[in-house]
């Protein structure tokens, strides 16, 4: 089977959640921002005293980790479990995955945003570079109407500024639910970049819109990854298997937190 960037963004859930499983490098550091109904808790692990203030707001993580975990309510969402983490970089991608299980909506009419970040990524270096964004929904409950939107950024500057700015962006068809129980799942096409000079970041902003009383679980990720001029694909349309990786990396993301 060809290998192409249209394979790395959701396996770059399986591969964050083996490398995360095998071992922690720290060179990369993780923001993370849940806000909805005028609340909000912030987590940036990148400094010591941003660690502190992380466990202040309920996150678990440690400096430079590639791991941020939470659990409890923010705005009128309950949050069962929330892990971001990262793979800090090889010569072929670099990525990071966010992972929301059992969702729950019970006060607010707002959505819930979730800003994030990974940066300090010093591969792969380029030149050229495609950016590649993931989601999936898995809802519980549901009525017709509930979605979810992502959108994701490199950032050269190597900020972990979210919203991003510019390009390259690279943004995941929104997911609809039809109501009741069901999932689906949408990646993006092949945004092509040329990166030189490290470190950089990646940021992305998921909106989650949920009905009071409904309930789901969600996945996206951001990959950049080392491509060739013929490996870029012009349709939008995932590799068969490639949401199942998605699959297998919120598994696999859940095997490091009970390790945790």
């Amino acid at each position: 089977m060809t290998i192409t960037t249209k394979s790395f963004a959701a396996a770059a859930l399986a591969a964050a959640a083996l490398t995360l499983g095998a071992s922690r490098p720290a060179e990369a550091a993780l923001f993370l921002k849940l806000a909805a109904n005028a609340a909000s808790v912030t987590c940036d692990n990148g400094t010591a005293a941003g660690v502190t203030a992380c466990s202040a707001s309920g996150f678990a993580t440690s400096l430079d980790s590639n791991l941020i975990t939470f659990t409890g309510s923010v705005g009128g969402y309950g949050i069962s479990g929330f892990d971001l983490g990262a793979n800090v970089g090889t010569f072929g991608s670099a990525s990071f995955v966010d992972s929301k299980f059992n969702l729950t909506h019970s006060s607010g009419a707002e959505d819930l945003q979730v800003s994030f970040a990974a940066y300090n990524f010093v591969q792969p270096i380029g030149p050229a570079l495609a950016l590649t964004a993931a989601q999936s929904a898995t809802w519980t409950t549901a009525v017709a109407g509930d979605t979810t939107k992502l959108q994701t950024w490199v950032n050269a500057s190597n900020l972990p500024a979210v919203p991003g700015a510019g390009a390259p962006t690279a943004t995941a068809a929104t997911l609809t639910s039809a109501g009741g129980p069901a999932a689906t799942s949408s990646q993006s096409v092949d945004v092509p970049f040329t990166q030189l000079v490290t470190p950089y970041a990646l940021t992305a902003v998921e909106t989650i819109h949920q009905a009071v009383g409904d309930a789901g679980s969600y996945a996206s990720s951001a990959t950049a990854a080392a491509v060739s001029s013929g490996q870029l694909a012009a349709e939008a349309v995932p590799e068969p298997g490639s949401m199942l990786l998605l699959g297998s990396g919120l598994l696999g993301l859940a095997y490091w937190r009970r390790r945790r």
